[in-house]
């Protein structure tokens, strides 16, 4: 359709149905600075923008959309900031899998995000700045921010956050400040803040919490002050609070919290 018109530049906006009908090779020659979804587009699904899956440009997503399936947008190339717009409500597994040419930042507060799906941003190890979740956030599934190694603000969670899952938070080393486990979790997945070494204040666990997995703060060397094991706790896995050596104040743990010990 406009193959070879090199003049055409800027931005692209398109609905998801309008993406699914481009012809192979439509825009060849062309360069566009950002990919638009569409405000009428209510959410991303597999495959509807593939035709742009190799461009290196910025993506907007506009306000009206509510979610970005599984997969939508696993492996692009998208460049610069990730900014979600109000309506934004679920991010499917993989949904932004891989896409490693982001480098600017997060901005998950002025979202309704309610679900983080599995392994949502794995591997995006450009991103900085804070990952600040607003309060309608229920629930992170497991690998939602492996290896966000470039993340360098602080993690904080809204009051509302039930489930943090398994290596959620694996090797966001450069997070740094106190960790808040809000008192509506009743769990933390097994390595969920493994090698989290930036993070240097204190740790609070929410009074809600039931198992305290493997390895889910090992080598988080750098939290301080006192350790406080809530009456809630069942069960203390293997390594949990392994190589946690900065802890220098009070540890206190209750009489069946003592009982569940596993080294």
């Amino acid at each position: 359709s406009f193959n070879g018109c090199t003049s055409i530049s800027g931005d692209v906006t398109l609905t998801d149905y309008a993406a699914q009908s481009i012809g192979t090779d439509a825009f060849l020659g062309c360069s566009f600075d950002s990919l638009i979804v569409h405000p009428a587009t209510i959410s991303v699904d597999q495959g509807e923008y593939d035709y742009f899956k190799d461009y290196e440009i910025k993506l907007v997503l506009s306000r009206g959309l509510s979610g970005v399936t599984n997969d939508g947008f696993a492996d692009y190339k998208f460049t610069g900031d990730l900014t979600l717009p109000a309506t934004l409500e679920y991010i499917g597994d993989r949904a932004f899998f891989n896409c490693t040419g982001f480098d600017g930042f997060y901005n998950f507060q002025s979202s309704a995000v309610r679900f983080i799906g599995d392994s949502a941003f794995y591997n995006m190890d450009q991103m900085n700045g804070d990952l600040i979740f607003p309060d309608t956030l229920l629930n992170v599934g497991d690998s939602a921010f492996y290896n966000n190694s470039s993340v360098d603000g602080r993690i904080v969670f809204g009051d509302q956050t039930t489930g943090i899952g398994a290596y959620s938070f694996y090797n966001v080393r450069n997070a740094y400040g106190s960790l808040v486990i809000p008192n509506s979790v009743s769990g933390v997945g097994s390595f969920a803040f493994f090698d989290c070494t930036g993070l240097d204040g204190n740790l609070t666990l929410g009074n809600q919490m039931l198992v305290i997995k493997e390895s889910t703060f090992e080598n988080c060397n750098n939290l301080f002050g006192d350790l406080i094991i809530p009456d809630s706790v069942l069960d203390i896995e293997n390594n949990a609070f392994k190589n946690c050596f900065g802890f220098i104040a009070d540890l206190t743990i209750t009489d069946i919290a003592a009982n569940s010990l596993n080294g």
